[in-house]
Protein backbone atom coordinates (compact mmCIF):
# COMPACT_ATOMS: atom_id res chain seq x y z
CA UNK A 1 0.00 0.00 0.00
CA UNK A 2 1.47 3.36 -1.01
CA UNK A 3 1.21 6.63 0.92
CA UNK A 4 -1.85 7.93 -0.96
CA UNK A 5 -3.74 4.65 -0.39
CA UNK A 6 -2.77 4.65 3.29
CA UNK A 7 -4.00 8.20 3.79
CA UNK A 8 -7.24 7.41 1.98
CA UNK A 9 -7.86 4.35 4.19
CA UNK A 10 -7.09 6.24 7.40
CA UNK A 11 -9.26 9.14 6.25
CA UNK A 12 -12.26 6.81 6.13
CA UNK A 13 -11.99 5.94 9.84
CA UNK A 14 -11.08 9.38 11.25
CA UNK A 15 -14.23 11.20 12.46
CA UNK A 16 -14.92 14.65 11.07
CA UNK A 17 -15.05 17.69 13.34
CA UNK A 18 -18.87 17.48 13.33
CA UNK A 19 -18.79 13.81 14.22
CA UNK A 20 -16.36 14.46 17.07
CA UNK A 21 -18.66 17.13 18.49
CA UNK A 22 -21.63 14.76 18.34
CA UNK A 23 -19.63 12.01 20.03
CA UNK A 24 -18.69 14.30 22.91
CA UNK A 25 -22.25 15.63 23.18
CA UNK A 26 -23.69 12.08 23.29
CA UNK A 27 -21.25 10.99 25.99
CA UNK A 28 -21.93 14.05 28.12
CA UNK A 29 -25.73 13.73 27.66
CA UNK A 30 -25.70 10.07 28.69
CA UNK A 31 -23.55 10.90 31.69
CA UNK A 32 -25.90 13.72 32.78
CA UNK A 33 -28.96 11.48 32.28
CA UNK A 34 -27.46 8.75 34.41
CA UNK A 35 -26.59 11.29 37.09
CA UNK A 36 -30.17 12.67 37.19
CA UNK A 37 -31.75 9.21 37.13
CA UNK A 38 -29.66 8.19 40.11
CA UNK A 39 -30.15 11.46 42.02
CA UNK A 40 -31.68 9.57 44.94
CA UNK A 41 -28.45 7.85 45.80
CA UNK A 42 -25.23 9.58 46.75
CA UNK A 43 -23.29 6.50 45.84
CA UNK A 44 -24.69 6.40 42.28
CA UNK A 45 -24.24 10.17 41.86
CA UNK A 46 -20.62 9.82 42.85
CA UNK A 47 -20.22 7.00 40.40
CA UNK A 48 -21.77 9.08 37.58
CA UNK A 49 -19.49 12.03 38.31
CA UNK A 50 -16.52 9.67 38.47
CA UNK A 51 -17.55 8.16 35.11
CA UNK A 52 -17.66 11.59 33.48
CA UNK A 53 -14.26 12.44 34.89
CA UNK A 54 -12.81 9.19 33.59
CA UNK A 55 -14.53 9.01 30.19
CA UNK A 56 -14.10 12.61 29.08
CA UNK A 57 -10.28 12.68 29.34
CA UNK A 58 -10.09 9.30 27.60
CA UNK A 59 -12.20 10.57 24.70
CA UNK A 60 -10.08 13.71 24.43
CA UNK A 61 -6.87 11.68 24.42
CA UNK A 62 -8.25 9.36 21.74
CA UNK A 63 -9.26 12.31 19.55
CA UNK A 64 -5.89 13.96 20.09
CA UNK A 65 -4.10 10.79 18.99
CA UNK A 66 -6.22 10.69 15.85
CA UNK A 67 -5.46 14.31 15.10
CA UNK A 68 -1.70 14.29 15.62
CA UNK A 69 -0.82 10.61 15.54
CA UNK A 70 -1.79 9.95 11.95
CA UNK A 71 0.43 12.72 10.49
CA UNK A 72 3.31 11.36 12.57
CA UNK A 73 2.75 7.86 11.26
CA UNK A 74 2.56 8.97 7.63
CA UNK A 75 5.28 11.63 7.72
CA UNK A 76 8.23 10.87 5.41
CA UNK A 77 11.64 10.28 6.93
CA UNK A 78 13.86 13.35 6.56
CA UNK A 79 16.31 13.03 3.67
CA UNK A 80 19.94 12.53 4.61
CA UNK A 81 22.22 15.50 4.07
CA UNK A 82 23.88 15.54 0.65
CA UNK A 83 27.20 17.47 0.47
CA UNK A 84 27.26 20.32 -2.03
CA UNK A 85 29.53 20.01 -5.05
CA UNK A 86 30.55 23.51 -6.08
CA UNK A 87 32.90 24.38 -8.95
CA UNK A 88 36.09 26.08 -7.84
CA UNK A 89 36.58 29.70 -8.92
CA UNK A 90 38.79 29.82 -11.99
CA UNK A 91 41.51 31.74 -10.14
CA UNK A 92 41.71 29.05 -7.44
CA UNK A 93 41.39 25.98 -9.63
CA UNK A 94 44.52 24.40 -11.01
CA UNK A 95 45.16 25.65 -14.54
CA UNK A 96 43.95 23.25 -17.23
CA UNK A 97 47.13 22.62 -19.18
CA UNK A 98 46.91 21.33 -22.71
CA UNK A 99 48.16 17.79 -23.02
CA UNK A 100 50.56 17.09 -25.88
CA UNK A 101 48.68 15.25 -28.61
CA UNK A 102 45.24 16.19 -27.23
CA UNK A 103 42.64 16.51 -29.95
CA UNK A 104 40.64 19.77 -30.18
CA UNK A 105 37.18 19.33 -28.68
CA UNK A 106 38.07 15.92 -27.26
CA UNK A 107 35.46 14.68 -24.78
CA UNK A 108 36.76 14.43 -21.24
CA UNK A 109 36.04 10.93 -19.95
CA UNK A 110 37.59 8.01 -18.10
CA UNK A 111 36.97 4.26 -17.95
CA UNK A 112 36.57 2.27 -14.76
CA UNK A 113 35.22 -1.21 -14.05
CA UNK A 114 33.62 -1.52 -17.49
CA UNK A 115 31.83 1.84 -17.28
CA UNK A 116 32.54 5.17 -18.96
CA UNK A 117 32.38 8.36 -16.90
CA UNK A 118 32.33 11.92 -18.25
CA UNK A 119 33.84 14.78 -16.24
CA UNK A 120 31.25 17.19 -14.86
CA UNK A 121 31.20 20.73 -16.25
CA UNK A 122 33.67 19.76 -18.97
CA UNK A 123 36.42 19.12 -16.47
CA UNK A 124 36.08 22.02 -14.03
CA UNK A 125 37.70 21.50 -10.63
CA UNK A 126 35.28 21.13 -7.69
CA UNK A 127 35.36 22.08 -4.04
CA UNK A 128 34.90 18.72 -2.31
CA UNK A 129 35.59 19.96 1.23
CA UNK A 130 32.12 18.84 2.35
CA UNK A 131 32.16 15.55 0.48
CA UNK A 132 33.73 12.50 2.07
CA UNK A 133 35.94 10.51 -0.25
CA UNK A 134 35.92 6.73 -0.10
CA UNK A 135 38.66 4.25 -0.94
CA UNK A 136 41.35 4.81 -3.51
CA UNK A 137 40.45 2.85 -6.64
CA UNK A 138 43.64 3.26 -8.62
CA UNK A 139 45.60 5.60 -10.88
CA UNK A 140 44.46 6.79 -14.31
CA UNK A 141 47.53 5.31 -15.91
CA UNK A 142 46.69 5.34 -19.60
CA UNK A 143 46.36 8.61 -21.53
CA UNK A 144 43.87 8.13 -24.34
CA UNK A 145 44.31 11.71 -25.52
CA UNK A 146 47.68 10.71 -27.00
CA UNK A 147 46.36 7.72 -28.94
CA UNK A 148 42.78 8.55 -29.96
CA UNK A 149 43.79 9.26 -33.57
CA UNK A 150 46.31 6.45 -33.80
CA UNK A 151 45.68 3.31 -35.88
CA UNK A 152 44.14 0.57 -33.74
CA UNK A 153 43.18 3.03 -30.98
CA UNK A 154 39.57 1.78 -30.94
CA UNK A 155 40.69 -1.37 -29.14
CA UNK A 156 42.30 0.74 -26.39
CA UNK A 157 39.40 3.11 -25.81
CA UNK A 158 37.62 0.69 -23.45
CA UNK A 159 40.77 0.04 -21.41
CA UNK A 160 40.32 0.20 -17.61
CA UNK A 161 41.83 3.32 -15.96
CA UNK A 162 42.22 4.96 -19.37
CA UNK A 163 41.32 8.65 -19.60
CA UNK A 164 41.33 11.58 -21.98
CA UNK A 165 41.76 14.06 -19.12
CA UNK A 166 44.01 14.41 -16.05
CA UNK A 167 46.02 11.27 -16.78
CA UNK A 168 48.03 10.22 -13.73
CA UNK A 169 45.29 11.35 -11.36
CA UNK A 170 44.15 9.21 -8.44
CA UNK A 171 40.63 7.78 -8.69
CA UNK A 172 38.43 7.77 -5.54
CA UNK A 173 35.00 6.50 -4.62
CA UNK A 174 32.61 9.11 -3.16
CA UNK A 175 30.66 8.05 -0.09
CA UNK A 176 27.46 9.90 -1.03
CA UNK A 177 27.12 8.04 -4.33
CA UNK A 178 27.17 4.60 -5.85
CA UNK A 179 30.69 4.26 -7.35
CA UNK A 180 28.98 3.05 -10.52
CA UNK A 181 27.46 6.55 -10.77
CA UNK A 182 30.08 9.06 -9.62
CA UNK A 183 33.79 9.07 -8.89
CA UNK A 184 36.32 11.71 -7.88
CA UNK A 185 39.73 12.30 -9.43
CA UNK A 186 42.57 14.05 -7.58
CA UNK A 187 45.40 15.57 -9.60
CA UNK A 188 47.97 18.12 -8.37
CA UNK A 189 45.81 19.03 -5.36
CA UNK A 190 42.65 19.70 -7.38
CA UNK A 191 39.56 17.50 -7.45
CA UNK A 192 37.30 16.61 -10.36
CA UNK A 193 34.03 14.68 -10.53
CA UNK A 194 33.20 12.09 -13.20
CA UNK A 195 29.67 10.85 -13.81
CA UNK A 196 28.38 7.64 -15.39
CA UNK A 197 27.64 8.03 -19.10
CA UNK A 198 27.46 4.43 -20.31
CA UNK A 199 29.62 1.40 -20.95
CA UNK A 200 33.31 1.64 -21.77
CA UNK A 201 32.87 -0.50 -24.90
CA UNK A 202 30.26 1.96 -26.24
CA UNK A 203 27.44 -0.59 -26.04
CA UNK A 204 24.15 0.91 -24.83
CA UNK A 205 23.51 0.49 -21.13
CA UNK A 206 20.20 -0.83 -19.83
CA UNK A 207 18.10 2.18 -18.77
CA UNK A 208 16.89 0.49 -15.58
CA UNK A 209 20.49 -0.22 -14.53
CA UNK A 210 21.51 3.38 -15.24
CA UNK A 211 18.59 4.76 -13.19
CA UNK A 212 19.41 2.38 -10.34
CA UNK A 213 23.04 3.52 -10.13
CA UNK A 214 22.06 7.20 -10.33
CA UNK A 215 19.57 6.81 -7.44
CA UNK A 216 17.54 9.76 -8.71
CA UNK A 217 14.68 9.21 -6.25
CA UNK A 218 17.06 10.11 -3.43
CA UNK A 219 19.08 12.80 -5.19
CA UNK A 220 16.55 14.73 -7.28
CA UNK A 221 15.34 18.08 -5.96
CA UNK A 222 13.29 19.12 -9.00
CA UNK A 223 13.11 18.65 -12.75
CA UNK A 224 13.36 21.47 -15.30
CA UNK A 225 12.54 21.52 -19.00
CA UNK A 226 14.50 23.86 -21.30
CA UNK A 227 14.46 24.53 -25.00
CA UNK A 228 17.03 22.74 -27.16
CA UNK A 229 20.01 25.01 -26.43
CA UNK A 230 19.20 25.25 -22.72
CA UNK A 231 18.72 29.02 -22.79
CA UNK A 232 15.00 29.19 -21.94
CA UNK A 233 13.29 27.51 -19.00
CA UNK A 234 9.89 26.22 -20.15
CA UNK A 235 8.61 24.25 -17.16
CA UNK A 236 9.65 23.37 -13.63
CA UNK A 237 8.36 20.20 -11.96
CA UNK A 238 8.44 20.12 -8.15
CA UNK A 239 5.84 17.40 -7.51
CA UNK A 240 7.52 14.41 -5.86
CA UNK A 241 4.79 12.16 -7.20
CA UNK A 242 5.41 13.28 -10.79
CA UNK A 243 9.20 13.14 -10.45
CA UNK A 244 9.08 9.59 -9.09
CA UNK A 245 6.68 8.63 -11.88
CA UNK A 246 9.07 10.00 -14.51
CA UNK A 247 11.99 8.07 -12.99
CA UNK A 248 9.95 4.85 -13.08
CA UNK A 249 9.00 5.49 -16.70
CA UNK A 250 12.59 6.34 -17.68
CA UNK A 251 13.68 3.00 -16.21
CA UNK A 252 11.36 1.30 -18.69
CA UNK A 253 12.98 2.97 -21.72
CA UNK A 254 14.30 0.60 -24.37
CA UNK A 255 17.71 1.01 -25.97
CA UNK A 256 17.59 2.41 -29.51
CA UNK A 257 20.03 -0.02 -31.10
CA UNK A 258 21.25 0.24 -34.70
CA UNK A 259 19.57 3.50 -35.64
CA UNK A 260 19.45 3.89 -39.40
CA UNK A 261 21.19 6.69 -41.28
CA UNK A 262 17.75 8.21 -41.95
CA UNK A 263 16.97 8.23 -38.22
CA UNK A 264 20.37 9.73 -37.40
CA UNK A 265 19.74 12.48 -39.95
CA UNK A 266 16.29 13.13 -38.50
CA UNK A 267 17.83 13.45 -35.03
CA UNK A 268 20.39 15.97 -36.27
CA UNK A 269 17.69 17.97 -38.05
CA UNK A 270 15.42 17.96 -34.99
CA UNK A 271 18.21 19.30 -32.80
CA UNK A 272 19.08 21.97 -35.37
CA UNK A 273 15.48 23.02 -36.09
CA UNK A 274 14.20 23.33 -32.53
CA UNK A 275 12.62 19.90 -32.20
CA UNK A 276 14.65 18.96 -29.14
CA UNK A 277 14.38 19.81 -25.44
CA UNK A 278 16.68 19.53 -22.46
CA UNK A 279 15.36 17.64 -19.46
CA UNK A 280 17.43 18.52 -16.38
CA UNK A 281 17.24 16.63 -13.13
CA UNK A 282 18.45 19.22 -10.63
CA UNK A 283 20.11 17.33 -7.79
CA UNK A 284 20.29 18.14 -4.10
CA UNK A 285 24.09 18.46 -4.31
CA UNK A 286 23.85 21.47 -6.64
CA UNK A 287 24.66 19.56 -9.84
CA UNK A 288 22.34 18.27 -12.55
CA UNK A 289 21.83 15.40 -14.97
CA UNK A 290 20.90 16.47 -18.49
CA UNK A 291 18.89 14.43 -20.96
CA UNK A 292 17.85 15.36 -24.51
CA UNK A 293 14.22 14.68 -25.46
CA UNK A 294 13.05 14.45 -29.08
CA UNK A 295 9.28 14.08 -28.63
CA UNK A 296 8.35 13.98 -32.33
CA UNK A 297 10.85 11.20 -32.98
CA UNK A 298 9.99 9.37 -29.74
CA UNK A 299 13.59 9.36 -28.54
CA UNK A 300 15.54 10.44 -25.49
CA UNK A 301 19.30 10.64 -24.93
CA UNK A 302 20.55 9.50 -21.52
CA UNK A 303 24.30 9.62 -21.07
CA UNK A 304 25.91 8.15 -24.20
CA UNK A 305 22.85 6.17 -25.27
CA UNK A 306 19.63 6.87 -27.13
CA UNK A 307 16.43 5.25 -25.92
CA UNK A 308 12.77 4.83 -26.78
CA UNK A 309 10.86 6.12 -23.72
CA UNK A 310 7.37 4.90 -22.86
CA UNK A 311 4.41 6.53 -24.60
CA UNK A 312 3.11 7.54 -21.16
CA UNK A 313 6.24 9.60 -20.48
CA UNK A 314 6.25 11.12 -23.96
CA UNK A 315 2.60 12.15 -23.72
CA UNK A 316 3.14 13.73 -20.32
CA UNK A 317 6.16 15.59 -21.68
CA UNK A 318 4.30 16.81 -24.78
CA UNK A 319 1.52 18.22 -22.61
CA UNK A 320 4.01 20.14 -20.47
CA UNK A 321 5.92 21.72 -23.36
CA UNK A 322 2.72 22.60 -25.22
CA UNK A 323 1.34 24.66 -22.31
Amino acid sequence: MNEDELLESIGKIIPTSGQREKMLERILTESRTNAVADAGGNKRRGFARLSVRLILPSVCVALLLLLIGVPLLTKEEPLAEIPQLTPMPATLAAPLKSVRGELPGLRKFLNYNGFRYEFLDNGDAFNLSGAELGEKLGTLDYDLSRTMSSPGSAALQSRNFATTFQAGGMLYAMKSYDPAFRLAVEKDGSYYVAQLAGKADNSIMDAAELMKHADLNRLTKQVEIYNGNGATLLQRVDSRKMIESWIRELSKSEAAIDLTDTQQEAIANAEHEGGSYQLKFQLRDGTSIRMIVLPKLGLITIGNGKYYPTESLLENFRQLVSN
